[in-house]
């Protein structure tokens, strides 16, 4: 991928409203699967106002 996000975010609520943004602009939509994260990047994400227009499927799963 060569697309590139210059960011001047200062905290993860901006960073990925800027994400969003991108994604949106280019048609994209979003999956994500996290481990030790908790489900963290999903719960940012979906923190988002327009979530359903770029995200589409998070998975949470951990294993001990």
């Amino acid at each position: 991928m060569t697309d590139e996000i210059d960011s001047d975010a200062n905290n993860t609520h901006e960073l990925t409203a800027e994400v969003a943004r991108a994604l949106i602009a280019r048609g994209w939509r979003l999956t994500t699967a996290e481990s030790c994260t908790g489900g963290n990047l999903a719960a940012a994400l979906c923190a988002q106002a327009d979530t359903a227009a770029f995200y589409d499927t998070g998975v949470v799963t951990f294993q001990r």
